[in-house]
């Protein structure tokens, strides 16, 4: 189960970025809101894994 948010965790990170990348090329106002975004999405993704034991090897 964990397994699977991971994997969908880092396909929408990748998505994200990519959205940023993009977004930036058109409106360059509007980076920092789809930054910030991208940040609290890594570190949320970031406090799960560390809330669960067999990942924390692994940051």
């Amino acid at each position: 189960m964990a397994a699977h948010f991971i994997v969908a965790a880092k396909t929408v990170m990748a998505i994200l970025r990519q959205a940023v990348i993009a977004l930036h090329a058109k409106a360059p106002c509007v980076l920092l809101d789809a930054q910030r975004t991208l940040y609290l999405f890594e570190a949320t993704h970031r406090a799960f894994r560390k809330s669960i034991p067999i990942f924390g090897p692994m940051l």
